[in-house]
């Protein structure tokens, strides 16, 4: 997020400085909690699940500071992570797996499908997609500029009592 993207966050980081306050540190921890709140916990109830392990993995990290910005992400570490968001074309294996046919095989088990079926299908057509980070973001994005403000807010007040 770019620093214009908040009205008036130069000024607060100013302020915030002159009170003493780590002014990148006080928004990059707001900018952390609010796309925790708004962003990753939608992402969660959005995504789809076989396991629970996809959607055990989506977190919400501070991965840059620098003089002037701070960038947090929220998103998963699985290498399929992005093939369930936005499906895949026609593959003969799967990205992130070592063994394509044993982990389709057991997948469609569960769901008490024929394996042979679903390989053919996806060999052929590739994987549907899941959108669910995406979405979040779009729903929650407005949210997390006004809660990044708000916050912001709170921490001046805080140091001029």
């Amino acid at each position: 997020m770019s620093s214009n993207a908040i009205q008036g966050i130069e000024a607060m980081l100013k302020m915030l400085e002159k009170l003493g306050v780590d002014p990148l540190e006080s928004l990059a921890k707001a900018g952390r909690d609010a796309m925790k709140e708004r962003i990753e916990t939608r992402t969660k109830i959005k995504c789809p699940v076989n396991t629970g392990h996809l959607r055990a993995s989506y977190m919400t990290e501070i991965v840059e500071m620098s003089d002037d910005e701070v960038i947090v992400v929220t998103g998963s570490n699985l290498t399929y992570a992005p093939h369930v968001e936005y499906g895949t074309g026609p593959h003969m294996t799967d990205a992130g797996s070592d063994n394509f046919v044993a982990d389709i095989t057991q997948w469609a088990e569960r769901k008490g499908l024929n394996p042979v079926d679903v390989i053919r299908s996806i060999r052929k057509h590739g994987t549907k997609a899941h959108p669910h980070l995406r979405p979040a973001w779009d729903e929650g994005k407005d949210k997390v500029i006004t809660d990044i403000a708000t916050k912001m807010k709170q921490v001046i007040k805080g140091f001029g009592k």
